[in-house]
């Protein structure tokens, strides 16, 4: 079985309800953050504009936002966890880069919005190794699938 298999399947295995609380927090916090950047969109052009990626500017500002409200709803009922935190990477650490580190600044100086987009990094790696744990739609299907498949009949040979 090679590492990333191994590692997906120990966190199948041990998630902690605070967690799937914490997945919950995580998931409302991108979600607002994609919904506050579709209302203020003329600040998020601001920002995305400042920035270095001077090709991708306006399909930035079509995708971020969306990617955030689709993968925090995803987030935060627990239904394809890992597959919305794998896509909220790359924007977030693209956000730590080219946003939240300007071009004269340490990277090591201290900078509470800094700080928090590497949390949210980390969180995100975190929750694509556990996955959706036992608060979710996820482990809500499966149990249900379980409790079919106890119910039906023994087969007749």
């Amino acid at each position: 079985m090679n590492p990333l298999k191994r590692l997906i399947t120990w966190g199948d295995s041990h998630n902690p309800r605070w967690l799937a609380i914490l997945r919950i927090i995580l998931g409302v916090f991108l979600f607002s953050r994609g919904v506050t950047f579709l209302t203020s969109i003329d600040d998020f052009q601001k920002l995305v504009m400042a920035s270095d990626l001077h090709l991708t500017n306006t399909l930035l500002i079509d995708v971020i936002p969306w990617i955030h409200i689709a993968g925090g709803f995803c987030i935060i009922i627990g239904i394809g966890t890992r597959t919305a935190a794998i896509v909220q990477l790359p924007v977030v650490i693209g956000a730590i880069i080219f946003v939240t580190i300007p071009a004269n600044s340490p990277f090591f100086s201290f900078d509470t919005t800094k700080a928090f987009s590497l949390l949210i990094a980390l969180l995100l790696v975190v929750f694509f190794v556990e996955g959706s744990g036992t608060l979710s739609v996820t482990a809500y299907a499966k149990q249900e699938n379980q409790e079919t498949e106890d119910m039906q009949p023994p087969p007749m040979i």
